[in-house]
């Protein structure tokens, strides 16, 4: 569902309502989230009228971080592998990023990934963290 969406604040609204919790701010007219903050305002479920400006997770390494801070939380454990081009006396070049969130439980481990040879780091993130929330139903 999400490898189809571009990074950006449509990834970035899925991130935030799957992985983080978060639903569409409401404002004191009842309007939604899409009204306020040209869309971009989230809040916790418990009190959605009091919320702030959707995080860019699939674009800064600020908001990454507060992904791999919520996976990190749900007792996920993260692998980031760099896939870089080797081609003889020309300088190493990063070709993208390789992302996999494991959950150990009874019985062994499951994991989920989703960031395969994704440019951008925080976007493999994004996606990776989406594909195991996913997973786990």
């Amino acid at each position: 569902m999400s490898d189809t969406i571009a990074a950006g604040p449509e990834l970035d609204a899925l991130v935030a309502q799957m992985v983080m919790g978060l639903v569409p701010c409401t404002n004191s007219h009842g309007g939604q989230g899409r009204d306020y903050l040209g869309g971009r305002c989230y809040a916790s479920p418990e009190d959605p009228a009091d919320g702030g400006e959707l995080p860019l997770y699939s674009t800064t390494y600020e908001g990454m971080g507060l992904v791999l801070a919520e996976m990190a939380r749900r007792g996920f454990l993260v692998r980031i592998v760099t896939l870089l081009s080797s081609d003889g006396d020309q300088p190493v070049e990063t070709l993208g990023w390789s992302v996999l969130f494991t959950k150990y439980r009874e019985g062994g481990a499951s994991g989920s990934g989703g960031g395969d040879d994704v440019r951008s780091l925080p976007e493999a993130v994004a996606r990776a963290a989406l594909a195991a929330v996913e997973a786990q139903g």
